[in-house]
């Protein structure tokens, strides 16, 4: 059996068990607000540029060519089933909206780009797509967790953070924040 760690509890001098689950736990909510916390600072923020090759056809795609349109980005990877899930309202989105000016880009993040393309052609995905091999677009976005979508104005602001898979309602709540 594992015994649990003992430490004063500053006042009284007495030994308290601790046990593991509970300092798991905590450690886990101070990392969690960290992550919270640096996420919601790019609220507000200039969306970070980036230039990737696209992941069917290898042509590069900078978020700079969208300037003047809303622009929803989505992070995904072909390992994440939340990830599955939401391609499809996302592709309606884009159906939906395109000809209005949003676009809608995926970026592929954290998987090789084979599990990627057969992702987005087995799901019919016909928006821009582009894969980020080295990390470089995840890491300017501060990118935790997957999925995670973002709405960006037409100034390039970051107007909205959408952790965990979308559904329709909450990817419509946005893209009207956005126009």
């Amino acid at each position: 059996m594992i015994q649990g760690s003992r430490a004063s509890n500053g006042r009284t001098g007495v030994r308290v068990r601790t046990r593991p689950a509970v300092a798991v736990a905590t450690a886990l909510l101070v990392v969690l607000a960290g992550w919270s916390a640096s996420l919601a600072g790019s609220l507000g923020e200039r969306a970070p540029a980036f230039a990737l090759p696209g992941l069917v056809n290898g042509r590069l795609v900078s978020l700079q060519e969208f300037r003047g349109r809303p622009v929803v980005l989505n992070f995904f990877a072909a390992w994440c089933q939340p990830c599955w899930a939401e391609m499809p309202v996302l592709q309606r989105a884009y159906e939906r909206y395109r000809a209005s000016g949003v676009v809608v880009i995926g970026i592929g993040v954290f998987d090789d780009a084979r599990s990627l393309r057969a992702m987005v052609e087995k799901l019919g995905i016909t928006f821009p797509v582009v894969y980020d091999r080295d990390g470089v677009a995840a890491r300017a976005y501060r990118l935790w967790g997957l999925p995670l979508t973002l709405g960006i104005d037409a100034r390039g602001t970051i107007r909205r953070v959408l952790p965990g898979a979308l559904d329709e309602q909450r990817l419509e709540k946005a893209i009207q924040v956005l126009r």
